[in-house]
């Protein structure tokens, strides 16, 4: 949807993916083809929405550079955790705020449609919103917490219900979060959140993606087997995956065996970002010029969430609360 929403090959101005992808080579980062590109398509997109968010703070707070200090910086070192916590929640909130300004209007019935809109501006914004909501997604899968994860499907149901108004993923979203206030116990709705992720003993994975895992080792051990899989044989071998990869990394370990780490196909992406942030330094993405436009963004970009309205959305979710109370 990110990229649904953000990426057209024929956007040549200097702030938009497909601008960026080419400035840094990112060949491999085919928006088109995000399912059979995903991880080049999402290095990308965090590289950018760092250097974004690096502009913003450097535009709210009249910053010359990244090597520049804002005012009243307390001393850290002399600060308790929770005050660091504290003075920093209070230093990002503003400019958080300021880009998801148009959500919060649309949520509280305020928002108007811009006679003059910012067309750079918008897609800046947009830009930051969503992937901010996907990260938060990503923190959350490494560090599973209920109460942020039913916070972020919220926000996240709005987003897909805006974009398409068909969305399944919404309606799975609508179908979880009934699930976690009203149809199950406080020990079944916990149990349901905690058993989307696995703990590897290393990390923290979505157990979706360790079942992945499962199969490709399944499938390794089968074409080991040759002509000799039968069903008995499978339970077997199955039954014993964990045994056998505690006896090879033991005899690893004994016999000193030295595992090469894969080439990365870039070593840091500090340097792009460099990049990214010294190409907007003029372009002034948070700041709003009424009627501000462009040769490629001839196409004003709309947050999803904008294109909701709360009476339909309410009629939507009353319309399923019935239907999901009789699926328990």
């Amino acid at each position: 949807m990110f990229y649904q929403i953000l990426y057209d090959e024929t956007h040549t101005d200097i702030f938009t993916l497909h601008s960026q992808k080419v400035r840094l080579l990112r060949k491999e980062a085919n928006g088109l083809d995000v399912k059979n590109h995903f991880d080049s398509c999402k290095e990308l997109a965090i590289s950018v929405i760092k250097a974004f968010l690096v502009q913003a703070t450097l535009e709210h707070y009249n910053l010359q550079n990244t090597n520049s200090n804002p005012e009243n910086i307390p001393n850290f070192e002399q600060m308790q955790d929770d005050k660091k916590k504290e003075w920093m929640i209070s230093f990002i909130t503003p400019i958080v705020n300021e880009i998801m300004s148009l959500s919060k209007k649309v949520v509280n019935g305020t928002f108007v449609e811009e006679a003059n809109p910012d067309m750079v501006n918008n897609y800046s914004k947009v830009l930051v919103e969503l992937r901010l909501v996907f990260l938060e997604l990503c923190d959350i899968v490494k560090s599973p917490n209920r109460e942020r994860l039913i916070t972020c499907l919220k926000y996240l149901m709005l987003i897909l219900k805006g974009h398409n108004s068909k969305s399944k993923y919404a309606l799975e979203i609508l179908r979880f979060l009934c699930q976690q206030y009203a149809l199950l116990s406080k020990k079944q709705s916990h149990a349901a959140v905690y058993g989307l992720f696995v703990n590897t003993g290393k990390t923290i994975i979505p157990a979706d993606l360790q079942m992945e895992h499962l199969v490709r080792i399944t499938k390794t051990h089968i074409r080991a087997m040759c002509s000799n899989v039968t069903d008995q044989s499978l339970i077997k071998r199955s039954s014993a995956f964990f045994g056998i990869n505690e006896i090879s990394e033991a005899f690893e370990n004994e016999s000193s065996v030295i595992k090469r780490a894969q080439k990365h196909k870039r070593i840091s992406s500090v340097e792009d970002e460099n990049k990214i942030i010294s190409d907007l330094k003029n372009v002034k993405l948070f700041t709003k010029f009424p009627g501000r436009l462009t040769e490629s963004l001839n196409e004003q970009t709309k947050n999803p969430i904008s294109k909701l309205s709360i009476v339909d959305l309410q009629k939507w979710i009353q319309k399923y609360l019935t239907k999901f109370f009789f699926e328990v």
